[in-house]
Order: C-alpha cells, then sequence, then structure tokens
C-alpha cells in the first residue's frame, strides 16, 4: 500500500482530505445497528482465519462520488477482482445478512436494488468493485496506480462522525488458533 500513500505526496495540492489511519480495500459495505457489533465481531473472528491471504494488484484509478457530499471527488486505486477476493466479499456478504439494516440509502438503481435484496449492499455481488481510497480531491489529478501486495488481514470498520472508517476489529486471513 506504500504506493498508495506515495501516490497522496504527488498530488497534494489537488487533495481536500485523506481518510486517516493506513489505505485499506473495502471487502463488503452494509449498515446494521451498533447493538450488532458484538455479534459480527465474534462472526468475522471465526469465519476469516478459513481464508487465505489475499492477492492483489493496482489497476490504475478512478473517481467514485462521496455519499455525504453527492460529488465525485473521492480518488480511488481500483483493484483487480480475483476469484479468491469475490469468493471472501461474498463470504462475508452473506454470513453479515443476520445484521443488515436496510435504511438510508441514496437513491438505487434497479441493479443496486436488487443486490439490497439480495446481500443487503448496493454495493455487492455482481457490483462490488473493490478499490483503495486514496483522498478527497477538488479535481481528478493526472496520476495513476499500478503494483501488486499481499493483504492477510480484514479489518471490521464502521463509519465516523467525519464520514471517514474507524478500524473496531482486524482478523488475521490463514491463520487458525
Amino acid at each position: 500500500m506504500k504506493k498508495v500513500v506515495d501516490c497522496r505526496d504527488s498530488i497534494v495540492n489537488s487533495i481536500t482530505s485523506i481518510p486517516p489511519g493506513p489505505p485499506h480495500l473495502s471487502i463488503y459495505t452494509m449498515q446494521a445497528s451498533p447493538s450488532n457489533e458484538r455479534n459480527i465481531l465474534r462472526k468475522l473472528e471465526r469465519a476469516m482465519p478459513r481464508h487465505q491471504p489475499l492477492e492483489l494488484r493496482a489497476l490504475g484509478t478512478a473517481m467514485f462520488t462521496d455519499y455525504a457530499t453527492h460529488q465525485d471527488d473521492v480518488l480511488v486505486a481500483k483493484v483487480r477482482r480475483t476469484d479468491e477476493l469475490f469468493s471472501v466479499h461474498l463470504h462475508v456478504a452473506n454470513m453479515m445478512q443476520d445484521y443488515v439494516e436496510e435504511t438510508g440509502f441514496p437513491q438505487l438503481t434497479p441493479s443496486q436494488q436488487q443486490m439490497v435484496a439480495e446481500y443487503g449492499s448496493p454495493y455487492a455481488g455482481f457490483l462490488y468493485r473493490p478499490h483503495v481510497t486514496i483522498a478527497r480531491v477538488r479535481e481528478r489529478p493526472d496520476i495513476d496506480i499500478e503494483g501488486s501486495w499481499t493483504s492477510g488481514e480484514i479489518v471490521l470498520a464502521r463509519k465516523d462522525d467525519t464520514g471517514w472508517w474507524e478500524n473496531i476489529g482486524i482478523y488475521n486471513l490463514g491463520k487458525q488458533f
């Protein structure tokens, strides 16, 4: 993920804000009640060691829409959706079905509505677009990111009051205890 940090240094004049903490790749996003947090943490703790570390590859950059501002101002590094990554995504999506609360989504396309019905998230299943958030930017900078890395952990995070993510659980892949 060093390339993401290096990328930020080269576009500093375009950046409006940077997510706190180290860069991360989202496996699955959902809305859930804080009262279910402990159950979600336990479920992931038991399940994630069954998956092997993930070999990941960056495939350039893209702009995503920020939910709060409704502007295309989030610069991301696109990540190749391998069979292994998609398998972890679907496993987590299916495990979380008991905890999903389908409220508060912005206007959804018919495809997104289908994914909410099937997986509890408009960004799941065939609409899952793996990425690493680089920063919020004023305009799309002329920059590209490529490279590979191995991820040996899954992090459970929740959105904080600023709209960024805060980590609440870390799970090792491929390590049975």
